[in-house]
Parts: structure tokens; sequence; C-alpha cells
């Protein structure tokens, strides 16, 4: 039938293809279109509900749509912790959205501490070199340089750098993007010399694995 599960989750697909293309409008149009229907057939805390507002959500941030993003995600977060549990993956890819909704809000600390407790969560969880855990460890020290934590941004971005260079070697286009991005913070931090060999390093060996013509 046009509401069961099965059906649902395949017009679920091709609204998040629509996003995945970039047509956020068509995306959102049809998770908007989607979610009563999820409500009435799976019922309001379904995952399948869930994962419609959590990607209506993702999709009103990108728009710009701050306030209803926040809400909807703020929503999402609070069921999955209570049906899921605080250590679910599920869960920390809702907040690690969240987190990015509360930064482009200014609400920094907010974010902060909600980067702050993924990445402990991912570091106990999955293990400190873990490439989800380096993720959210360059997202945290991101946070910190917007809000001005210079010396903490360092901290967290050469740790994971470490544990990129030592899990994937000094080459690997996730360690060259955290060398550049310690360089910047180098750099903010006014040790230019620092900054400007990172910055080398992570040139020659992006020149050397991928051509002088490719964007890293």
């Amino acid at each position: 039938g046009i509401d069961h599960e099965e059906t649902l989750s395949a017009e679920f697909a091709l609204a998040a293809m629509d996003r995945l293309t970039g047509d956020m409008e068509s995306s959102l149009a049809q998770f908007s279109a989607l979610l009563p229907r999820h409500i009435d057939s799976l019922g309001d805390k379904h995952r399948l509900t869930m994962s419609v507002r959590n990607s209506m959500g993702t999709i009103l941030g990108d728009l710009g749509e701050l306030d209803r993003a926040a809400q909807l995600l703020e929503r999402v977060e609070s069921y999955q912790a209570r049906a899921l549990g605080p250590d679910h993956p599920t869960l920390l890819g809702t907040r690690n959205n969240l987190a990015g909704v509360l930064r482009r809000q200014g609400r920094y600390d907010e974010a902060i501490a909600i980067l702050e407790s993924v990445v402990e969560t991912k570091r106990r969880v999955l293990g400190a070199a873990h490439p989800s855990t380096i993720v959210s460890l360059n997202n945290v020290g991101s946070m910190y340089e917007t809000v001005g934590r210079l010396d903490d941004a360092h901290s967290v971005l050469s740790a994971a750098r470490l544990a990129s260079i030592q899990e994937f070697g000094p080459s690997d286009r996730r360690t060259l993007i955290l060398s550049s991005n310690l360089a910047k913070n180098q750099l903010l931090r006014a040790n230019n010399t620092r900054a400007l060999a990172l910055a080398d390093d992570a040139l020659e060996r992006s020149v050397e694995l991928f051509g002088e013509t490719h964007a890293l």
C-alpha cells in the first residue's frame, strides 16, 4: 500500500537523493509531505518518522531557516537519547547536525558542549584513532577557533593530526586536511614558522599524490 513501511522507505530514499544532488527545496517538500504519512502509519516516535524530521532539520539548516532547524533537531535528539541510548551512532550524527545549526545561530557555548560530548563518546566507544573520532576532533577544533580559544584548538587539532598520521599515514588526504587546518591555527597564534612548515609539507605531499591542479 501507499503508506506501507517499505513504500515510505523508498520515498524517503528519493527525497534524500534530491538533497544529495543539491535540490534542497524539492527534497524539503518531499520530506514535509512524508512526515504526516509517517506519523499516521508508523507513529510519531517511530525511527523512520524521526529520520524524516532529522532530514528536514538538516535541510532547513542548509537553507538558512535556523530556528525551525534547531527545533526539529532538538526534538529528534531528545527522542533518540531516550530510545537509542547515549552512545548510539544515529544519535551522535543528530547531535553533530544540531551543533552545526547552533553554531550558525551564534549559540557557540551550546554547540561546543555538544561537540565535546560527541568527541568523548566516540573516543570511549570507537577509539581515538577512529575516522569518525578524528572528524569530530576537527569539528571541535574549528569551533574553538570560532570563539577565539586558539590554544584549545591547537591541542585538539594536534591530537587529531597525530591520530590520523598513526592510523592512515602522513600523506593520507584526511591527514593533509588536518595539517592544513593546524597550519591555519598556528598562523592565528602568530607561530608563522611552524605554520609555514606545516603548510609546505601538506602542499608537497598533496602535489606528489594528486598533482598540481587537484583541489585538496
